[in-house]
């Protein structure tokens, strides 16, 4: 496990002991069950396998039935798109993923300016999570989501993969309009650039759900094989305190210790490729390319470093072996 995120998980369960989530009074009692006693460690930080690739991941240290609760999170330690709420500078943001953005970029901005407000340990705790994240570069490298808008209008008039460029151009544009009344309306907060707003969607777009960021759980990766995804999420909506949990049980099935936690995030094939940057193995007829498509796509070539995983991913069915 690399320091950063050793230090993120031990700083981690370290605020989830100590927390008295007032502001959750009718939850108390199941989260102190949750974060003390026998479930205090919870889960732990692993490298895992996937498609080949070895990446971080999180196992479960100790058994959980199916429908047990694994974690209830206390809202100090999420961040969701709500909290903007009617705020001006983010009223050019209408969608929850462009809210998600700019409080993330502006929450890093303030932290690294030295203009937070928020309690010392709460700072140290997002320090430590952004400090686990790719840097905008490394997302422009292995995402579509942050790739040169040059690459993504390449893609305009490609068979199915045209939709890929509609997908992202339209909110990334979206996020220009919104970035600019930010920065008219940010009083004496720092001015965010295009770098930190583009930075700023690709982790709500890859790591939140739901408008919501949840550091250390977004750290669970999703199976393969679809059927192998054991938890989900369920959103504690009861006043004020927003929690979340991880529970296990999509297939009656028990976690065991040392398992990796896995879960389904929505979308299948292209789409998952797109928003996540991964694959599985749901594909089905409508990620099948026709010779005519493969042909058009062998003279596009796809060969920009962005482009890499959405050319792997066609060239895998069309049946490309130089690819």
């Amino acid at each position: 496990m690399s320091k950063p995120a050793e230090d993120l998980l031990h700083h981690f369960k370290a605020l989830l002991e100590s927390a008295n989530p007032a502001h959750d009074a009718q939850n108390l009692d199941s989260f102190r069950g949750l974060a003390r006693g026998r479930r205090q460690g919870l889960f732990e930080i692993r490298t895992f396998s996937h498609n080949g690739k070895m990446v971080r991941g999180l196992a479960a240290t100790g058994n959980f039935k199916a429908g047990e609760p694994i974690m209830l999170i206390p809202k100090p330690l999420l961040l969701e798109s709500a909290v903007a709420g009617a705020a001006p500078r983010f009223a050019g943001a209408k969608k929850a993923a462009g809210k998600l953005a700019l409080l993330l970029a502006e929450r890093r901005a303030e932290l690294l300016s030295g203009q937070s407000v928020m309690p010392s340990e709460q700072q140290k705790f997002w320090q430590e999570y952004f400090a686990t994240l790719p840097s905008l570069q490394e997302y422009r490298r292995g995402s579509l989501i942050a790739a040169p808008e040059e690459d993504l209008r390449s893609l305009q008039g490609l068979p199915r993969l045209g939709r890929v460029a509609e997908r992202l151009l339209g909110p990334r544009q979206r996020l220009k309009e919104a970035l600019d009344l930010y920065n008219e309306r940010r009083e004496n907060r720092p001015k965010l650039s295009w770098e930190d707003a583009l930075w700023g969607f690709a982790v709500s777009t890859t790591r939140g759900a739901n408008g919501i960021i949840v550091p250390i759980l977004d750290f669970i990766n999703t199976a393969e094989d679809p059927a192998a995804n054991n938890v989900h999420f369920v959103e504690m909506a009861n006043g004020p305190g927003k929690a979340v949990f991880v529970v296990a049980g999509n297939n009656l099935q028990e976690i065991q210790t040392g398992e990796e936690l896995l879960a389904d995030y929505g979308h299948h094939g292209l789409r998952l490729l797109t928003q996540y940057g991964v694959q599985n193995n749901a594909s089905g007829a409508s990620e099948d390319f026709s010779s005519a498509d493969c042909a058009q796509l062998r003279r596009a070539k796809l060969d920009s470093v962005a482009l890499e995983p959405l050319k792997s991913f066609v060239a895998e069915r069309c049946g490309w072996c130089d690819a």
